[in-house]
């Protein structure tokens, strides 16, 4: 069985350069190839207006041939329903989209199948392959506008899903006609609770089955008589994400293993974004463990972080400033493999580790002069200043989080990570001193 790993590039990205080195770890982490989800960082001539070019077309060739040399198989993903909001958020396009929402495609318009093919068409152009992977999941808004409402409501036995699944189904036969499987992620089918919908796409297309906790849909998918992939994801979003520097890498790498027990092919997910127009998850250099451990269970648990990565995971959930503190400073001189993907999780272990326990520290001081003004309205006399009990004095964490600013721009410049004034903006955002 084969063990893929999707790599999306909508969130940060490397120089083509530093991604010729990554590329060179995941096949040292034992993947068989990559899912390259390439969004809006280079320019589609069907999607003009819409780029936040990062590659051109000749750097995805350079990147593909490099992949190629090394043996790793390379899939491209797009997108053809859901998630376009790249595109459906700019006016020209907003003639596409589901009533009202800019997240999806309306697949009763004639002029959406014409413009998913020929996405299909210059994808295909740029990364030729066995498969192509055309997205389709969390289809949330499916059902919205007046035509899909009526058109569910007369077709009561698919409701929503059966535009779905004409659309698709078309899109996977396009796909078909060019000599290429067609993939699509399988969640909608168990969202809705009609999974027995799938029988009626191409024989011909695998169902990919992201589950990234419990796996409950497997078997159902598989009654479908279609070829069925497991989907694990190495970074994802929490309740933290908005503002933290790593998912706790247990859970994740748990996730990866059960897919990888599962007996089936497995594309092991690494989001950058929750969507195209939300923030900015961590880089890659955060992930090294979860790469490696995805990658080959047995090579991971010999590794020389394997420790550290376990006491790091409950000490993320328990958020106990002493305790990340204690860590940050193991992570600055632990022992790691050779490699400069190594040295970038070392470095961000770091960042990472002091950013949360600044974010902890700061909560102290925001929480606690709110309870201590609350407490004052009920106590006859004035209690000494709540200031003497701050964990860190707000002037010690201001020059903290100027020092962090500091130290992450250069680890950006240094290894040559992109966006980085909007992930330095967006983590810095939730700290509010001005009445303190």
């Amino acid at each position: 069985m084969k063990r893929f790993l999707h790599l999306d590039f909508k969130g940060l990205l490397p120089s083509k350069e530093k991604f010729k080195e990554y590329i060179k770890f995941f096949k040292q982490c034992g993947y068989d190839g990559l899912v390259l989800e390439y969004d809006c960082r280079i320019k589609w001539d069907c999607w003009p207006g819409t780029a936040r070019e990062h590659f051109t077309k000749d750097d995805i060739r350079e990147l593909l041939d490099y992949a190629g040399e090394l043996g790793l198989q390379t899939i491209p993903l797009m997108q053809s329903l859901g998630h376009l909001e790249w595109a459906l958020a700019k006016e020209q396009y907003a003639y596409l989209r589901e009533g009202e929402y800019i997240d999806e495609v309306c697949p009763l318009k004639p002029e959406a199948a014409e413009k998913i093919k020929s996405f299909v068409d210059e994808v295909l152009q740029l990364h030729p392959s066995e498969f192509l992977h055309i997205g389709a999941d969390e289809t949330w808004y499916l059902g919205s506008c007046p035509e899909c409402k009526k058109a569910a409501e007369n077709d009561p036995v698919r409701g929503r899903m059966g535009g779905y699944v004409d659309f698709i189904s078309d899109i996977c036969r396009y796909v078909v006609a060019k000599g290429v499987r067609p993939m699509i992620w399988a969640d909608m089918f168990w969202r809705d609770e009609r999974v027995f919908l799938a029988e009626s796409l191409p024989k011909e297309t695998i169902l990919v089955d992201w589950e990234y906790g419990k796996i409950q849909y497997l078997e159902q998918l598989k009654n479908t008589g279609l070829e069925v992939w497991g989907a694990s994801a190495l970074q994802c979003g929490s309740y933290e994400h908005w503002w933290r520097l790593q998912n706790p890498p247990g859970s994740r790498i748990s996730n990866a293993e059960r897919w990888n027990d599962s007996g089936l092919n497995v594309i092991h997910t690494t989001w950058g974004r929750p969507g195209s127009l939300w923030n900015l998850y961590s880089p890659w250099a955060s992930l090294a463990p979860v790469f490696a451990a995805a990658g080959s269970s047995e090579k991971w648990q010999k590794n020389p972080v394997f420790d550290f990565v376990n006491e790091l995971t409950p000490a993320i959930f328990h958020n106990w400033p002493h305790e990340l503190a204690q860590l940050e400073k193991t992570a600055a001189t632990l022992p790691v493999e050779s490699g400069e993907v190594w040295e970038q999780w070392r470095k961000w272990q770091v960042l990472a580790l002091q950013f949360q326990r600044m974010e902890k520290s700061y909560q102290g001081i925001v929480y606690g002069k709110r309870c201590v003004k609350a407490t004052r309205k009920f106590l006859d006399a004035d209690y000494p200043s709540y200031k003497k009990y701050y964990i860190t004095p707000v002037e010690t964490l201001q020059n903290e989080l100027k020092q962090w600013e500091i130290d992450t721009r250069e680890f950006f410049r240094q290894y040559q990570w992109s966006d980085v004034e909007e992930f330095i903006a967006e983590k810095l955002s939730i700290f509010d001193f001005s009445d303190n």
